[in-house]
């Protein structure tokens, strides 16, 4: 058989690369036929939420530390990792973190070394794990037939599917390509696998090239959204995951420990969210009405004089409020208002009625 590269044309276009059991009636069927028909249906399903879901967090899965102390604490919830496998957590979880100082300084937990810092950097990871159980004895024709004193063979006819939480070093993180946006067709192993390359700088316009941009704006404008949307997918189309090259893990979080002052910092660069139809609305609905005690997305925005990092968390400061009346009606009122205090002063100045004439 001879290898093609990508360069040399195919003489043949269909290809199957996909399998699955064509069930008949009087077939022999065997344990490898059962797997693969569940093997068939999980990929399939973990190849739609891959694509069109992307991998990251779903809801849930906060993850807090206290101001003082190394145990972090991480909220229930659910993930979708880069291979497209859900993962549910439905239980709080309390990760003590004291282990990595202790390893590296020893019980003091200080530095001995000047030059080494006593803060540790590492990525909070959610993995997906699969673990068999319960096991049976295996009934066979060859089983009837062993010693006396032989053992029956058993098999597990379980598997569990759960998680575990795993410290990764900072520079690994497991699909980053959601939180910029693009994949490398090859993954690099140094950084977790697929992360993207930066975009390219956006020059600045040059002198004399205003008119020219204001004819293509022009032009734009004149076009239907789907008439932009289609040629910006021309120039940029989606790239899609590598086919059977993925890591079963969802980053939530990058922790940096400082063994000295016993804290724990969590920031989020490693975490990343699914876009997801439920996540919209609830955007959706958080600016159109308040229930309670949940804040609005437009909380978040920078506004003047108080301005708010997205999800700080920390409520913006007080402003302000802009007067939006317009001029004419304030104009409007004061002059009625001088009117009325013009006739109230004449008549406290003008003198009471005599009644001796009378």
């Amino acid at each position: 058989m001879i290898n093609k590269n990508n360069n040399e044309c195919e003489t043949q276009a269909c290809n199957y690369p996909k399998i699955r059991t064509r069930f008949y009636n009087g077939m022999l069927l065997t344990d490898q036929h059962l797997r693969d028909e569940q093997e068939y249906h999980r990929e399939k399903l973990k190849s739609v939420n891959r694509h069109l879901f992307g991998s990251g967090i779903v809801c849930g899965l906060k993850v807090t530390a206290p101001k003082v102390g190394l145990c972090i604490k991480i909220e229930p919830g659910v993930a979708l990792d880069c291979c497209g496998n859900l993962i549910e957590v439905c239980k709080c979880i309390n990760l003590d973190l004291s282990k990595l100082c202790k390893e590296k300084y020893g019980q003091s937990c200080i530095a001995t070394d000047d030059s080494t810092s006593p803060v540790i950097r590492k990525n909070l990871v959610l993995s997906y794990a699969e673990k068999e159980s319960d096991p049976e004895p295996v009934l066979t024709p060859a089983a009837d037939c062993r010693s006396a004193g032989d053992k029956s063979s058993c098999q597990q006819s379980k598997v569990k599917e759960g998680y575990c939480i795993e410290l990764w070093d900072e520079k690994q993180c497991p699909c980053m390509e959601t939180k910029r946006g693009g994949v490398k067709p090859e993954g690099d192993p140094k950084t977790g696998g697929d992360v993207p390359n930066p975009p390219d700088p956006v020059e600045a316009p040059k002198a004399g090239t205003e008119k020219p941009m204001m004819q293509t704006r022009t032009a734009i404008e004149q076009k239907t959204w789907e008439d932009v949307l289609e040629a910006f997918l021309e120039d940029n189309p989606l790239p899609c995951y590598p086919c059977g090259c993925c890591k079963n893990s969802v980053g939530l979080a990058t922790l940096e420990i400082d063994c000295v002052a016993n804290t724990v910092k969590v920031e989020k660069t490693c975490r990343t969210y699914v876009i997801s139809p439920r996540l919209v609305r609830w955007i959706v609905s958080s600016i159109q009405t308040k229930e309670g005690a949940r804040r609005s997305l437009l909380d978040y925005m920078p506004v003047s004089g108080g301005e708010t990092e997205p999800g700080s968390g920390e409520p913006p400061k007080e402003t302000t409020p802009v007067d939006t009346t317009d001029k004419s009606t304030k104009k409007s009122a004061a002059a009625s208002k001088k009117a009325a205090d013009k006739s109230a002063e004449t008549e406290t100045q003008s003198p009471p009625p005599d009644d001796s004439k009378k």
